[in-house]
């Protein structure tokens, strides 16, 4: 009995001499329980390895949005500011996430840099956007600003606690959107943010969100994504003899690959048992 390390799952060997057309059946037979798993991913240019469960991922697309200069795109500053007549876009390329995957948790973070008075207690809201947009040519006009064409008139979330001072993170919990962007039932157009309330009126309410753009990479916009990977439900025979046909009374190799319901690479996280059996053919 040897360990294949890479796969997580015991396997039984045996010799067979061939004298004639063998076909191996593979069963996956659950035993003891262990797992090991990656540290979280960042994406984009990170690798998502079977048991991967967790994924950084940085905006694809930031920018603000002026009601003032409704036309002018801001699509490549460092910042993007919410505030009263000010809305800023943001959105992530979800498409590293292993089809089949469960999510258990979303946590969208944003870098504050400046803030306006610090009197009044500023909350920021997102808000599902139900257009296409780029970054690059996104105005306030264009696709437009109007709630329920262009975006969702209720938040998606609401930072829990008010925005006062400059140079700190805030998170957002958009689990439900992102559960719902990656299942199909809305399109990822991203989130618009937008200021939700001040208390008491009054004062600069605005906030600065660092993009992209911004100069230090740990300041910009991210998505952590957890989730549960799918199981290994089979195992599939990758290669037999490295390609070479089996030669009569001379061992040869199988190599099999624990896969999820759609073919794709698992980690089996229990022990498994192959066992190889003849289905056709003769031999000893």
């Amino acid at each position: 009995m040897q360990k294949h390390s890479f796969l997580n799952f015991l396997v039984h060997s045996t010799s067979i001499a061939i004298a004639g057309t063998f076909a191996i059946t593979l069963f996956l037979i659950p035993n003891s329980a262990f797992a090991t798993h990656a540290p979280c991913v960042s994406m984009p240019g990170g690798t998502v390895l079977p048991d991967t469960d967790c994924i950084i991922f940085s905006s694809t697309a930031d920018a603000e949005l002026r009601s003032g200069t409704p036309a002018l795109n801001f699509g490549t500053a460092t910042d993007m500011q919410a505030s009263d007549n000010r809305n800023g876009m943001v959105r992530f390329d979800l498409s590293a996430i292993p089809q089949g995957a469960t999510i258990t948790s979303a946590e969208l973070k944003l870098r504050v840099t400046a803030v306006g008075s610090a009197t009044p207690e500023k909350y920021y809201s997102l808000h599902r956007v139900l257009v296409n947009w780029t970054e690059t040519t996104v105005t306030w006009d264009t696709p437009g600003s109007t709630f329920g064409t262009h975006f969702v008139l209720f938040p998606s979330a609401i930072h829990p606690s008010a925005i006062t001072n400059a140079n700190q993170f805030v998170t957002f919990n958009v689990v439900g959107d992102v559960t719902s962007f990656f299942n199909g039932t809305f399109s990822n157009f991203g989130w618009r943010i937008r200021l939700a309330e001040v208390i008491p009126t009054g004062g600069a309410n605005t906030a600065d969100f660092a993009t992209r753009e911004n100069g230090s990479a740990g300041q910009r916009p991210s998505l952590t994504v957890n989730l549960t990977p799918p199981p290994a439900t089979k195992l599939a025979i990758t290669s037999i003899n490295s390609g070479t046909n089996p030669t009569a009374g001379q061992a040869f190799s199988v190599v099999v690959q624990a896969q999820d319901t759609f073919g794709a690479p698992r980690f089996v996280l229990t022990d498994t048992t192959v066992q190889l059996s003849l289905a056709s053919g003769s031999g000893t």
